[in-house]
């Protein structure tokens, strides 16, 4: 894990039917779910779930799709993610490629250090 521009990011590996991708992701412990690209969900041939309305970095609601994958994470397999195009404005670009939500990071302890740019993460 290391900071990108005062933003922390994690290493995430995705495994879907048709392969598994490692990415970098913004970790966000303001987000409800994880999220990766739709052209990711796709190109890893994950399962759609659902369809349902979203409110994120975009200021009104959209639809999202919602596919199953297993996350890894700090060695940890977590089976969650939501796929999605939603708009981003210049000022969220971190947000473009993927986010490290609140359901996979509940499953450790997370210590973000903004003045250091320093990350820990510990097991529960």
């Amino acid at each position: 894990m290391r900071f990108e521009n005062n933003t922390p990011i994690g290493l995430i590996k995705i495994k879907g039917p048709l392969g598994e991708k490692e990415i970098e992701a913004t970790i966000d412990t303001g987000a409800f779910k994880s999220l990766v690209s739709l052209d990711l969900c796709k190109e890893l041939g994950l399962h759609l779930k659902e369809i349902r309305e979203v409110r994120g970095v975009s200021e009104k609601p959209v639809r999202a799709k919602i596919f199953w994958a297993e996350i890894t994470f700090h060695s940890k397999k977590i089976n969650t993610v939501v796929g999605f195009n939603l708009p981003v404005d210049k000022n969220a670009r971190e947000f473009e490629k993927a986010l490290i939500g609140r359901d996979i990071l509940e499953n450790f302890k997370l210590t973000v250090n903004f003045k250091d740019k320093e990350i820990q993460l510990e097991d529960c």
